[in-house]
């Protein structure tokens, strides 16, 4: 079944208040959710990566009444079923709040990242849509990547 496929960036301090605080203070920006959206036509859903738990599929619009919008790229058309969406969801590793701590806090000096929405996100559009995003950790310069790509394709085929 072929989907569109956009990814969004929110400002997410309402709903985890501490975390993505602390993102946004090691980032210098206000960008501190990413969201792959998997648009049905019908309903748009997205997987969402929570503390000690796998990652969950929600709809666009319940994100968009507990977050704020900043930006939403159009990303492309590909094959892929609600079953595939919630298989990436059981698939991705399960993060929690002292890893997102020491990753942006040491761990991003020495090379150590836990796997976050932002992950989740790159690993779907390089693997699956054959795009080559480098930022895979840090949600503003992903968005800064996302951006400059929509004039200079960045696929890799």
């Amino acid at each position: 079944m072929k989907t569109d496929i956009y990814i969004a960036f929110y400002d997410n301090r309402k709903r985890c208040g501490f975390i993505h605080r602390l993102v946004q203070l090691f980032t210098w920006s206000n960008i501190s959710h990413v969201a792959l959206i998997f648009n049905y036509g019908s309903i748009a859903i997205t997987p969402m990566v929570l503390e000690k738990t796998q990652p969950k599929l929600y709809t666009e619009k319940n994100l968009n009444k507990q977050s704020k919008l900043i930006y939403k790229f159009y990303m492309g058309k590909i094959d892929c079923t609600t079953d595939e969406v919630l298989d990436l969801c059981l698939n991705h590793k399960v993060s929690s709040k002292w890893k997102e701590v020491f990753a942006f806090t040491i761990g991003r000096y020495v090379g150590i990242y836990p796997s976050n929405c932002c992950t989740l996100a790159v690993d779907f559009l390089n693997n699956k849509m054959n795009y080559n995003f480098k930022n895979k950790y840090n949600p503003n310069k992903l968005m800064k990547e996302v951006y400059y790509d929509r004039y200079n394709d960045c696929r890799t085929s």
